[in-house]
């Protein structure tokens, strides 16, 4: 089946066509007896390998092609790791979270911040890029968005162990390239499938989400 073009002369990737030739693939290679650890081997490289789009691709374009085959594995921990990381500096440190009762609620609500945002942005993206006639679905965005978490994740980290102490202006040395990053990586992975005259359309909300993401680090 061919993907719609609007106009007739965009390229667009046809997400249905590669995950049913992927899901063929990695189908045939799956069996019902394969040992437990075999499977979580597969699940970590699988994982590994659309980390390195995000750490060190050889170029954006193929950032953008490489994170296409989604799955929720690596969204999922990168999530639970930037969850506990706002849990902790929400309440001063793993020490001061210990002993401050009163401030349960606040890390309780920095805690869950990271996975409503995530689930309420990958809906706007895909809304707003399907309405803009591309082809991406809710999980290929889920994917995407969760996978470049990774920078702001290694951000709220390195503010947590260095910078907790400081003023909060101090972090926006870390926060700031690793938005850029982010971001970056995640608009590769959605021009190519965009109406060239609509680019700007499609990667706004992409912005809005990892600025709000960036904003929550930096106040907590």
């Amino acid at each position: 089946m061919q993907p719609a073009h609007a106009g007739g002369d965009l390229n667009y990737f046809s997400p249905s066509a590669s995950s049913s030739s992927s899901y063929s693939s990695s189908s045939s290679e799956l069996k019902l007896d394969e040992p437990v650890r075999e499977t979580i081997k597969r699940d970590l490289l699988s994982v590994w390998s659309k980390m390195t789009y995000v750490l060190r691709p050889k170029s954006v374009e193929e950032a953008g092609a490489g994170l296409r085959d989604w799955e929720l594995w690596g969204p999922l921990l990168l999530c639970i790791c930037l969850s506990v990381l706002l849990y902790f500096s929400a309440s001063g440190g793993p020490a001061a979270a210990a002993a401050a009762a009163a401030a349960a609620e606040e890390r309780q609500f920095a805690f869950a911040l990271v996975y409503v945002f995530l689930v309420c942005g990958a809906s706007v993206v895909t809304l707003n890029a399907q309405l803009l006639g591309s082809p991406i679905s809710f999980f290929q965005s889920l994917c995407v968005l969760g996978y470049c978490l990774f920078p702001l994740t290694a951000a709220a980290a390195a503010n947590l162990l260095l910078l907790l102490g400081a003023p909060r202006g101090c972090r926006l040395c870390t926060v700031l390239p690793a938005l850029f990053w982010a971001f970056r990586v995640a608009a590769a992975f959605l021009q190519p499938l965009t109406n060239p005259k609509r680019k700007l359309l499609a990667v706004y909300p992409v912005l809005l989400f990892y600025v709000t993401i960036s904003a929550i680090i930096c106040a907590v």
